[in-house]
């Protein structure tokens, strides 16, 4: 009995961090919903921190608008983490069609 109680505790915290991440990547997905090429490279939920890191072409949207939107989603103060990884491509020589 005193080992079930530890138990279901981290089950229940297992279950709760996974509806976070959920949670967060669907608003991470709908904050660049507008933004083409920019994607997901990363995200983490750790406590007030979500660290979210995306990569492509040209400025995301609006990163206090992702933050209110996690704020919202996570139903509690965030501290948001983003980590804006530029993609150029250079393309030399061949036939580009």
């Amino acid at each position: 009995m005193v080992l079930l109680i530890p138990l279901g505790l981290t089950t229940r915290r297992l279950i709760d961090d996974a509806a976070e991440l959920r949670a967060s990547q669907h608003v991470v997905d709908t904050w660049l919903a507008g933004a083409d090429g920019i994607s997901v490279s990363q995200l983490a939920v750790d406590d007030e921190l979500v660290a979210v890191t995306v990569h492509g072409p040209g400025e995301p949207p609006s990163t206090h608008a992702l933050h209110a939107a996690l704020a919202g989603a996570l139903d509690r103060d965030v501290v948001l983490e983003l980590r804006v990884v530029p993609e150029v491509l250079h393309v030399v020589g061949g036939d580009v069609r």
